[in-house]
C-alpha cells in the first residue's frame, strides 16, 4: 500500500481565505495587500469573482497613513472597504 500526502497548494489557500472573508463581510470585496518599495500598498490578490472599487488603492494608503501603521516593503494585510473611506483591516503575521 503506498501512502501520498499531498502539500496543500498556497494559492488555493490564499483564495478560500478571502472567498470566507467576503462571505463573512456581507459579499464585498476583500484583497489581500502588500507594501511596497516607497511605502505605498498595492493588492496583490482578491477575493473570487469580487472587483475592488477604482478608488480602493488611494483609499487604503490613505487610512493606513491616517492610523500612522509603519509600512516596510513586505508587510501584508487583508482588507476590506466597508463604505466610501472606511476600511477593515486585519495585519498578516509572518
Amino acid at each position: 500500500m503506498v501512502t501520498t500526502t499531498e502539500t496543500p497548494d498556497p494559492t488555493e489557500s490564499l483564495h478560500e481565505v478571502l472567498r470566507s472573508a467576503a462571505i463573512a463581510l456581507q459579499g464585498r470585496p476583500v484583497a489581500l495587500w502588500e507594501v511596497h518599495e516607497g511605502g505605498a500598498v498595492r493588492p496583490i490578490a482578491t477575493s473570487p469573482g469580487r472587483v475592488l472599487p477604482p478608488t480602493a488603492v488611494r483609499e487604503m494608503n490613505e487610512a493606513l497613513a491616517d492610523w500612522q501603521v509603519e509600512r516596510s516593503a513586505g508587510r501584508r494585510w487583508l482588507g476590506c472597504r466597508l463604505d466610501m473611506g472606511r476600511w477593515c483591516i486585519a495585519p498578516l503575521r509572518g
